[in-house]
């Protein structure tokens, strides 16, 4: 028996060939459509991002001003078996004292808040590393240049479900 373990562990592993294609979905990750709001009775936001291709995530910014932005992590929820499309999906609670408020679980922010807020979406390759697309909507799309680090996005979403293009 052990005979037998030692021949398949001396047999080695097969070389990919880096020009065949893998298993991934080679198309760098677009933002399809954007879906957000914000709930008053249950007290939560909820914001949705559908992309052509898989990501590597994503990630929501959220301000009203330069000196205190949130930023959440949004998970792939349902990525295609086939790698031509993903959805991302963030549910925040809203926390009963803004100082409690945790990246990727619940936020400062009210529902009432949300007119007065600026956002932005940005989407990432499958390495996690690269922006590939982005939206930000709200009254101040220029607040994210005066934050440092910010990925400067100039493709502005109009309204609910628009995907800005």
């Amino acid at each position: 028996m052990s005979w037998w373990l030692l021949l398949l562990s001396c047999a080695g592993n097969p070389d990919l060939d880096s020009a065949q294609s893998g298993p991934f979905h080679e198309g760098s990750p677009v933002i399809t459509h954007v879906k957000w709001g914000c709930d008053q009775e249950d007290m939560d936001w909820d914001f949705e991002v559908r992309t052509e291709h898989w990501t590597g995530a994503g990630w929501l910014r959220m301000a009203k001003s330069s000196e205190y932005a949130e930023l959440h992590r949004m998970p792939s929820v349902e990525a295609a078996g086939d790698g031509s499309t993903d959805r991302l999906r963030l549910s925040l609670n809203i926390a009963q004292d803004w100082r409690s408020a945790s990246s990727g679980s619940s936020s400062a922010w009210r529902c009432r808040d949300e007119s007065v807020l600026t956002y932005m979406i940005t989407v990432y390759d499958t390495s996690g590393e690269t922006v590939t697309d982005c939206r930000t909507w709200g009254p101040n799309p220029e607040i994210w240049a005066q934050i440092s680090g910010v990925h400067q996005c100039e493709t502005n979403l109009q309204g609910t479900g628009d995907t800005g293009q």
